[in-house]
């Protein structure tokens, strides 16, 4: 009777011990221990002169250490100078773009709902940066009608094609950079040069390169006196010489097969040999040969196409 009297007293004291100390812990903890902590971010005022990233003119706002409020949302109500965005993983930090020179306010808006205003100046020497960085023209393939120029909203395209020269704006996709579509009023000749220039105050990126081409052959197929071709990528005006056993056969591409394959189909005089040597070349319309394929029909692998019409 004394033992368990002993043991309930001793359990007592170790209850009352706990309570004493989590009282005492309570005590000495500060009000706001455990408060929410509203947004900050490290500056609101942004220099891109100072503060971009030389090598693409970006620049990162961090949020205070200790806020336990993130970043929702940034807003530019300039989007042809600064194009803004948060952090969408963690929210932990507002990114900034520059888009054109001057003056730009961003509205960022937290989790919680606190709003803090960003003011930013772009200097043209991240403006350069940032269009140089993100500068792309896409590669024009002889046949090819349309092709397409990435870089920061706002900004002025000019495309020579020889003496044809295009002009387009690029439009504000809301995005890190933006793309503006060019279509082209015929097919430039393989091998001419094409020459894209990208401008936006005072600051300048381009591109040179000359066409080129995607036509190919792929594969051939013979049986008694007619042999069949396939080819990748060839256009209207075409010509598709086939030359075997001596003779040299001609056909006329009459559709446009643009990233497309297709067989034709060549009569031969004679009957063709199963491992018959053969080359065929293809010529567009400028007479620029544009393939030469050299093989033997042993070589090959043949399976029926499952492609556009022949072209008979």
């Amino acid at each position: 009777m004394k033992a368990t009297i002993k043991r309930i007293t001793s359990i007592t004291a170790l209850i009352l011990l706990i309570a004493a100390a989590a009282f005492v812990i309570t005590s000495l903890t500060p009000d706001n221990a455990y408060a929410a902590q509203d947004l900050e971010l490290e500056k609101t005022t942004v220099d891109f002169d100072a503060d971009a990233d030389p090598e693409n003119g970006y620049v990162e706002i961090k949020v205070k250490d200790g806020c336990t409020e993130k970043v929702a949302s940034a807003q530019s109500e300039d989007p042809y100078i600064v194009h803004a965005k948060p952090d969408y993983s963690y929210g932990q930090y507002v990114e900034l773009y520059a888009q054109g020179l001057g003056d730009a306010t961003v509205t960022v808006t937290g989790t919680e709902g606190t709003v803090i205003t960003l003011h930013a100046t772009v200097t043209d020497k991240a403006l350069q940066a940032a269009m140089s960085y993100y500068m792309y023209a896409e590669h024009v393939f002889y046949g090819q009608k349309r092709f397409y120029v990435d870089n920061v909203a706002g900004a002025t395209v000019t495309a020579k094609f020889g003496k044809d020269t295009y002009t387009a704006t690029i439009p504000d996709d809301d995005y890190v950079y933006s793309t503006v579509y060019i279509d082209l009023d015929k097919f430039y000749d393989y091998k001419s040069k094409v020459v894209v220039i990208v401008e936006k105050d005072g600051a300048t990126a381009s591109r040179t390169y000359n066409i080129d081409t995607l036509t190919s052959v792929d594969a051939a197929k013979a049986k008694k006196k007619k042999l069949k071709v396939e080819c990748y990528d060839l256009h209207k005006g075409d010509k598709v010489y086939l030359k075997i056993a001596g003779k040299t056969y001609t056909k006329k591409v009459t559709k446009n097969y643009h990233r497309k394959a297709t067989w034709l189909t060549f009569s031969t005089k004679k009957n063709i040999k199963k491992n018959a040597s053969f080359k065929v070349t293809v010529k567009n319309k400028y007479k620029k040969t544009l393939v030469v394929k050299k093989a033997k029909l042993k070589k090959y692998r043949y399976e029926e196409p499952d492609y556009d019409d022949d072209e008979e």
